[in-house]
């Protein structure tokens, strides 16, 4: 039916058909456009939502390179405020204007030909502290291709690169021992082809190292000795240890009375890589140990001079070599940490002592996963201890089946990552849940009360009149105003429950396990504990006041938002009955 429109003169003709068409016409297009502008909005408001909640840093820059928006993950890496950066040039993020010249240019024309690999920087922060970052620089583009601007990406590996300068130099040092051993130590891989030789081996074979890598072992030694050595390789090959003795004759011209080793390199898969030899002239078997004693004086120089924890366990997993670093990482156990003790002994040992933090209460459970990580290690751990410090632990597996292990005190890099966590689920004003981490809070319980067919409540908080207090005192008086409540309002709710700073001067509520009647007294209680308070900005003891509303919600409400809309309809209804009140708006059947 069409609408009826009646003049509001009672001597003015009404509208025609015609007309009532076109104004029908006119409210229908109205309506779908707004309906579009609200469905634009949305994406707009999720693609925010998910911008800021990204830990990386993201800034996005005009073709100029000046900078336009930033995301709170940029803020925190960096130490800029939000907007400090809008207007500024890409550069200023760089250690110097000479890092920028010799990477941020270049990459950054090279974002606009779509090369999108990552790439390493020195970053500067607001600080003053220089950082690595691994960046990606993204194009943005109009519909027909023409670059608008750039999206870059910046992730701060400063840790990581940390722990793999300390594993490289750690795989150094062992290539230093090895090297330094009297005897010949060559890795052979499958095909034969030597890819480790150390300097005897350089001697014996009377070629220098480069030329003896990635050649085949037949190229290098006699064709008798190869012949002789077909049996050999074959059974290493297989799989299995080999020792012998043997008089070869070398092509440096010398015949040699030698002990032989070849072990071979057996993945996790049982597949073998190839073999370690190590070949020994026994001939001068008083030399070759004052060579050894004297090796093992620089490996045992070596391992104390590694500035980290260094722990080495046999394939027994007993405990053979270590430095007093790695003692002095773990106090209580220390004493625990002696030649032949096996990993297990000193891991249960200290969780005895209360060592391990996260392990009081879960026992057994940690130490069997603890086991499990050592035995066949992956990525690396990170390891609270109990006073407080972190370890970063990565170990790998030796050819023998042995473990090798490096500690590397990391407890200054995770009280900056705890702190970053913190600070992102926190307002930054009151010390309260920010709206993200309620939101995330409330999404999981309203999913647990929909399986245990429970019930939870949600409250929003509006402070009256807070405008005036902010004209009449200043920003900074209604800033202590809001902190002041967040403190009387966590006050009143209990442990399981939780508020957040809902925007602006509003803060909302859930109720863990409440329904409407118990949602009510809490927001009456809260409202009465903000009316008797006193406020240091109001010297005539006059009261502040908020208003309240209020939802319960339950397996009824298909989303948690459902609920919020009822309770700020019931909000706005006490605004508008005079304030200073609690409504309470059911849940309709």
């Amino acid at each position: 039916m069409k609408p009826q429109i009646k003049s509001s003169a009672g001597n003015e003709p009404e509208p025609d058909s015609q007309e009532q068409d076109l104004i029908v016409s006119l409210l229908q297009e109205n309506e779908r456009l707004q309906d579009e502008i609200n469905r634009q909005r949305e994406r707009v408001d999720l693609f925010q939502s998910v911008f800021d909640c990204l830990p990386d840093a993201l800034a996005i820059a005009d073709k100029d390179r000046a900078i336009q928006v930033t995301n709170p993950g940029l803020s925190n890496i960096f130490g800029y405020g939000a907007s400090e950066l809008v207007g500024k040039k890409t550069a200023v993020l760089y250690e110097s204007i000479k890092e920028y010249e010799k990477q941020g240019r270049a990459r950054f024309n090279l974002s606009a030909d779509d090369q999108l690999a990552p790439y390493q920087v020195q970053y500067r922060r607001k600080n003053g502290d220089v950082f690595t970052g691994e960046t990606i620089g993204t194009p943005l583009r109009d519909r027909n291709g023409a670059v608008l601007g750039y999206l870059g990406t910046i992730r701060d590996v400063t840790d990581r690169e940390q722990a793999h300068t300390a594993l490289s130099e750690s795989e150094r040092l062992l290539a230093l021992i090895a090297s330094s051993l009297p005897g010949l130590v060559a890795y052979v891989d499958t095909d034969l082809v030597f890819r480790f030789v150390n300097s005897t081996a350089e001697q014996w074979y009377a070629r220098p190292r480069d030329e003896l890598i990635g050649r085949h072992c037949h190229d290098v030694i006699k064709a008798d000795v190869a012949q002789a050595l077909g049996p050999t390789l074959e059974t290493v090959l297989a799989g299995k240890n080999v020792h012998e003795r043997a008089i070869v004759s070398y092509p440096d011209g010398r015949t040699r009375s030698v002990e032989r080793a070849y072990v071979p390199d057996i993945a996790s898969d049982g597949t073998v890589k190839g073999f370690v030899s190590l070949v020994i002239d026994v001939a001068a078997q008083k030399d070759i140990e004052d060579e050894l004693n004297a090796a093992k004086m620089r490996f045992s120089d070596a391992i104390s001079a590694i500035p980290d924890g260094f722990a080495y366990y046999d394939k027994d997993d007993r405990l053979q070599i270590f430095n007093e670093r790695y003692r002095q990482f773990y106090a209580k156990s220390a004493d625990l940490m002696v030649l032949g003790a096996t990993f297990e002994d000193i891991i249960r040992g200290g969780v005895a002592r209360g060592q391990y933090e996260d392990a009081i209460g879960r026992e057994e459970e940690w130490i069997e996963n603890r086991l499990a990580a050592h035995q066949n290690p992956g990525g690396a751990l990170e390891q609270p201890l109990d006073d407080g410090r972190w370890l970063r632990i990565e170990e790998r597996k030796t050819l023998d089946g042995g473990t090798v292990g490096i500690r590397v005190d990391i407890t200054e890099a995770k009280e900056r990552e705890l702190q970053l966590e913190r600070l992102a689920v926190t307002d930054p004003l009151t010390g309260i849940s920010n709206r993200r981490a309620f939101f995330d809070k409330i999404q999981r319980e309203h999913e647990q009360v929909c399986r245990d067919q429970g019930v939870m409540s949600l409250l929003l908080i509006d402070v009256d009149h807070f405008k005036r207090i902010n004209d009449t005192y200043g920003h900074a008086v209604g800033d202590q105003v809001l902190k002041q409540l967040a403190a009387i309002i966590s006050g009143e709710l209990r442990g399981q429950d939780a508020v957040c700073r809902y925007g602006g001067e509003e803060f909302a509520v859930y109720l863990s396990d409440t329904s409407m009647g118990g949602a009510y007294s809490t927001a009456d209680r809260i409202r009465l504990a903000v009316e008797r308070a006193r406020f240091s900005f109001s010297k005539n003891n006059e009261p502040m006041t908020v208003s309240i509303g209020g939802s319960q919600c339950d397996h009824r409400d298909k989303r948690y938002e459902e609920a919020l809309v009822r309770a700020d309809r019931a909000l706005y209804r006490a605004k508008n009955s005079g304030r200073n009140r609690v409504m309470i708006e059911p849940l309709a059947d």
